[in-house]
């Protein structure tokens, strides 16, 4: 047989490879080939990555030997980057004899280099680690021995434990330079240590019973002696039997200066100052007498005794004393609130025995507040039996809340007592009694077989005058205050059923009544309560939460209360308001822990809207009933509800909405919708000039989830097709990729929509193409093509929330507007009115404010707008422009690049600085070939004068007066030749301009007359309000010439302007003899007087022009003018040579 070869082979390997094993432990073998399982599952049981930098290394050798260097353990998240523990190295070596013994012994233990970081933030979360559970049921015993595991020697060095509290900016570092555990002898076991806590040295020193006393539990013994600075310890202790606690004896004693970095650890200790903490504990029969003596500056303790049963904390019989200086310090160092700076004082006595429990002369005395008690619970935590005496008062209950953290708004003073008494048949009385200022609380009744309670009933009543006030306290805070009242009786049955007879709470003008039952003590469930509410009004009730202008309707809400107070469930919900009833057919409302659910179908009738929204009501009244069912859906992650079998006036269908619990939009939200919209007049307010279309409209909206998005999908139909789509995008990455919308269509005609008073009589197919994104309150948009009618527009423009800026680029490449403006405006237009004070400048603040809050850059480029020039009616008035608006920063400035069409070609600047007060205004612009055809009844636009004008003017202040009072700065137009025809005037107008140029003219009254235009200049310098025409306004006609001198006072508006006439050879003797040589205007721009210069006709020194004119040594530069070859000539030299 050729097996059994084989088989001895193969056990020849084994017991090789065992000896092989063997061999390996014995000489030390590494255990690198373990270390990803260890950290593994290490790391899974404590919930923290646990590395291993260097193998851990095993050997037997005189036992069993583990050495284990650079090992750390990761901190919690929120914690720091730093490791929370960092370990140089560790070695033990344990006795092999012991391994599956009652108590294990370490012969070495080896620590040298560890660093522990201990963190708790200001929710009191420490970043140790949490232990992974295990739900199998725990079946451990107590250990046979309390010791299980003993360690011999023992050598530590290099170990820092440093610990800070967030909450409380504390911290604490604590350095062990060595510490040591050594077996001189059999008898002995000493220690010895030293380091520093809070870089304060520290020592310690312990001379005890040997390694076999502590391994057998048996005549324990030591005596002990350290120092922290100047704070030394010292003591001793004696224990015959470990298992056997009543029988210790301990003796230690704390005293000297606190060190000062020590004193910062706690609010009750003082730096450098004398400090005494005493305690011995002696052995008497049955158990331990104690008596503990601490005194410190601001605390004096004293707890004094005996103790039976020490291992079950039974038979106790203690005294305590407390005197503190300061009841603040306390109070943090207890982790309370705030509190008034008084001392407290506190005696009494705890006893318990078995299940009973008393506390005896208790009194608690802080400042002006005192609290009683003497409470006897023979049968804890039972009540049976129970006897209870409590009374407090004081001067201001603010006291308790400013203590526990809780808003201080009750600073008003209180009483109150309670009492339990057990009468004949075993059952307790009860009366408790709570008055604070005029808040009152009474509690009567009887208490009977705990823990059913069975038989027991008890009365309440509650009376505040304020439910604002009690709100606040439990962290609701309430827009509203009203009064509230409360009364209850409850009663306990036989089955240890809680029944409530009846309970009724007024407060903000309802009258809530509560009635049913529910389990009785510990659990309080199975309840079935019955809640019934009447309100006086719902326009009260909405008053109350801020909300004006409801209707003044009464309002009832019913439900039915189910459940326990871990979950509660709402069922049979009804709501009714005037018209308005709300019924759940279906489903419940529940209250879970933290969190709130619902699968409630609500049937809804409404009519009547106008009188239950009140003066929120729309503007519109739909006649009929609507009739639909809700569907609200609530779980911890998402809400939504859904609208199902809608009909009513002017709307039918159904929808739906799903949000996240926190009501954003997210890419867990979903829409739906199914609606035709028969008569969109039933559902919108009335909006002025707009008439909504009369054909059924149809709204359809569904949700589709894709991989990275999830997409919303609207559409806006007719019985034709569709006339508007929506794309809603929510992306997987929200809060990176926010909302992206695309909303896009095409029609014959914009009045499918409707139409509206302004709308051209003509039809207006459109397109619309563009698309946003909206990234919180940040957006985006960009218009790819719109176009309505003739007119096109694209572009780009973004929002961005943070700083208020609008950034925009828009293109207009083509526009019809003319037929959107209103007909005959010039004819219709109201005049402009004067101000009160007879001024014609208006006071219009400039929107200063503007500039500061947003920022704007916004750019604009059109093509043919498609106006028509008012004069020209085949010319169109803007042909081409660029413009760019900026502001942010106070600063604002509107440049025009380009602005062409029939009035000539514009470039200007207009600027604002209003960083400083007052505004600084400027403005430059030049205009190119303007017309001027002011009188002329039939221009012909080919033959028209042109005109060139250029302007540079600063002001300051923030109205428009101001800006005038202030203008510096300079205006010069001057004029080419050109051709009036058929110029005529009205002598039946009143327009002042008429009658000056009538004036100036006469001849324009005669008929039809034409005027060959050969210049214009026109010149005019302001400096601080003051507008002087230098050279002023000069005209040269084949027929006339013209000028005009004289200063406009911007600030009061004076004017005083001469006008000086000269007839030339083509006017013809007739005509020019009907001219004013001189004329003048005078007064105020809102009131301008009209007059010949008398003045300028006297003659002086015998020499005077034939016409009548000013004397020739007073001749004026005016009239100068007219007597050059060329007077617009002479008027731009004068313009040069006065410049600057």
């Amino acid at each position: 047989m050729r097996l059994k070869p084989a088989l001895a082979i193969l056990a020849l390997a084994l017991i090789a490879g065992v000896a092989v094993f063997g061999i390996s432990l014995r000489s030390g073998m590494s255990l690198g080939f373990a270390t990803p399982y260890l950290e593994a599952q290490v790391s899974r049981i404590l919930g923290r990555r646990l590395s291993f930098h260097d193998a851990p290394q095993i050997q037997i050798k005189s036992g069993l030997h583990l050495s284990v260097s650079n090992v750390s353990l990761a901190n919690a998240d929120w914690a720091g980057q730093d490791d929370m523990l960092e370990l140089r190295s560790i070695t033990a070596h344990v006795d092999l004899s012991t391994l599956f013994d009652t108590q294990v012994v370490l012969e070495t233990l080896l620590i040298d280099g560890l660093q522990l970081r201990l963190r708790e933030n200001v929710d009191g979360l420490s970043n140790l680690p949490q232990i992974a559970g295990d739900d199998t049921e725990d079946t451990t015993t107590e250990p046979e021995h309390p010791l299980p595991v003993l360690i011999r020697h023992i050598q530590m060095s290099n170990v820092r434990i440093d610990r800070q509290n967030d909450a409380t900016q504390q911290s604490m570092s604590l350095l062990i330079d060595t510490l040591s555990q050594e077996a001189p002898n059999k008898n002995n076991l000493v220690y010895q240590g030293h380091g520093s806590l809070q870089d304060k040295p520290w020592d310690l020193s312990i001379d005890g019973s040997g390694f076999s006393s502590l391994r057998s539990g048996l005549d324990m013994s030591a005596t002990f002696s350290g120092s922290l600075g100047n704070l030394k310890l010292e003591g001793d202790y004696r224990l015959p039997n470990i298992r056997e606690l009543q029988n210790l004896s301990f003796n230690a004693t704390l005293q000297g200066p606190v060190p000062d970095r020590i004193s910062a650890l706690s609010p009750i200790l003082e730096p450098n100052e004398a400090a005494q903490v005493v305690l011995h504990i002696s052995d008497i029969d049955p158990g331990l007498q104690v008596d503990l003596r601490v005194q410190l500056p601001q605390i004096t303790l004293q707890l004094s005794g005996n103790i039976d049963n020490p291992r079950k904390s039974d038979g106790l019989n203690l005294a305590v004393e407390l005197d503190a200086v300061s009841l603040p310090r306390l109070a943090q160092a207890l982790g309370l609130g705030e509190t008034a700076n008084v001392p407290l004082q506190l005696d009494g006595r705890l006893l318990r025995k078995d299940k009973r429990i008393e506390l005896r002369d208790a009194l608690l005395v802080a400042g002006d507040h005192q609290i009683q008690a003497d409470i006897v619970l023979p049968a804890f935590p039972g009540t049976d039996g129970a006897s209870v005496n409590f009374s407090a008062a004081g001067p201001d209950f603010s006291f308790y809340q400013r203590l526990f953290d809780r808003p201080a708004n009750l600073d008003v003073p209180y009483t109150m007592n309670a009492e339990v008494v057990s009468d004949a048949i075993g059952a307790e009385t009860v009366q408790g009694k709570l008055n604070v200022g005029q808040h009152t609380l009474q509690l009567s009744g009887l208490l009977e077989n705990f823990p059913s309670y069975a038989g027991s009933h008890l009365a309440l009543e509650f009376h505040s005058p304020s439910l604002q006030a009690i709100a606040s306290n439990a962290g609701v805070e309430l827009p509203d205050d009203s009064p509230i009242s409360v009364k209850a009786a409850v009663s306990v049955s036989d089955a240890a059923v809680v029944t409530v007879n009846s309970a009724e709470i007024v407060a903000f003008d309802f009258t809530s009544l509560v009635s049913g039952h529910f389990d009785s003590y510990p659990d309080f469930g199975n309840a079935n309560l019955q809640f019934e509410s009447q309100g006086a009004s719902l326009a009260t009730l909405g008053e109350r939460f801020d909300i004006q202008g409801l209707g003044d309707l009464p309002l009832s809400i019913h439900a039915d209360l189910l459940g326990s107070p871990q979950e509660i469930i709402v069922r049979n919900l009804r709501l009714d308001t005037g018209e308005l009833h709300v019924q759940s057919s279906k489903g419940d409302l529940r209250y879970q822990g933290d969190s709130i659910s619902s699968d409630l179908r609500l049937s809804v009738t409404l009519s009547n809207i106008e009188e239950i929204l009140g003066s929120h009501a729309p503007g519109y009244t739909p006649d009929g009933t609507y009739t639909l069912d809700l569907l609200p859906r609530l779980s911890p992650s998402l809400f939504s509800l859904g609208l199902e079998n809608l009909s009513g006036p002017g709307i039918s269908g159904s929808a739906g909405l799903e949000l996240a619990s926190d009501f954003q939009l997210n890419d867990k939200t979903v829409l739906t919708a199914d609606l035709t919209l028969d008569d969109i007049s039933q559902l919108l307010p009335a909006i002025d000039g707009y008439t909504p279309p009369r054909e059924q409209l149809f709204l359809r909206a569904v949700t589709r989830q894709e991989k990275t998005a999830t997409r919303i999908d609207a559409q806006l139909l007719d019985a034709k097709g569709e006339l508007l789509a929506a794309d809603i995008s929510l992306s997987k990455d929200f809060a990176q990729n926010g909302i992206s919308l695309s909303l896009s269509g095409a029609g014959d005609d914009l009045r499918a929509f409707g139409t509206h008073a302004t709308f051209p009589d003509q039809q207006l197919p459109y397109v619309i193409d563009l698309s946003a994104n909206i990234r919180g309150q940040d957006l985006s948009a960009q218009a790819r093509n719109i176009q309505l009618g003739g007119s096109r527009l694209s572009g780009t423009a973004h929002w961005e929330s943070a700083n208020q800026s609008l950034t925009a680029d828009v293109q207009i490449p083509q526009a019809e507007l003319q037929a959107w403006l209103p007909k005959d405006s010039e004819a219709n237009a109201a005049p402009t009115p004067k101000a009160k004070d007879g001024r014609r400048i208006p006071d219009i603040a400039l929107p200063l404010e503007l500039l500061q809050d947003y920022r704007v850059d916004v750019s604009l480029e059109t093509g043919p707008l498609g106006i028509m020039d008012p004069k020209f009616k085949t010319l169109s008035l803007v042909d081409e422009s660029i413009l760019r608006l900026q502001s942010g920063n106070g600063k604002g400035r509107l440049h025009i690049e380009k602005l062409v069409g029939s009035r000539g070609a514009y470039e200007a600047t207009f600027a604002v600085n209003d960083t400083q007060a007052p505004a600084q205004v400027e403005t430059n612009f030049t205009v190119r070939g303007m017309p001027i055809a002011i009188i002329g009844s039939s221009a012909n636009f080919a033959t028209l004068p042109r005109y060139d004008l250029t302007a540079a003017l600063d002001a300051n202040g923030g109205d428009l007066r101001a800006l005038a009072a202030t203008l510096n700065g300079e205006f010069l137009m001057t004029g080419s030749a050109g051709s009036l025809k058929k110029m005529k005037l009205s002598a039946a107008t009143e327009s002042f301009l008429i009658q000056t140029l009538q004036t100036l003219l006469p001849m324009l009254k005669s008929g039809n007359t034409n005027m060959e235009v050969e210049c214009t200049v026109l010149g005019a310098r302001a400096t601080d309000g003051i507008l002087t025409l230098d050279p002023g306004f000069v005209f040269r006609s084949a027929e006339i010439d013209l000028s005009a001198e004289g200063k406009v006072n911007l600030r009061n508006e004076k004017l005083g302007i001469r006008f000086t006439n000269r007839a030339r050879k083509g006017l013809g003797i007739s005509a020019a003899s009907l001219i004013n040589p001189y004329v003048e205007v005078t007064g105020t721009l809102g009131k301008p007087a009209l007059g010949l210069d008398i003045t300028s006709s006297a003659i002086s020194g015998g020499a005077a022009v034939a016409s009548g004119g000013i004397t020739l040594l007073a001749k004026p530069l005016y009239e100068r003018f007219l007597q050059t070859g060329n007077p617009c000539d002479a008027a731009l030299k004068r313009w040069k040579e006065t410049a600057n």
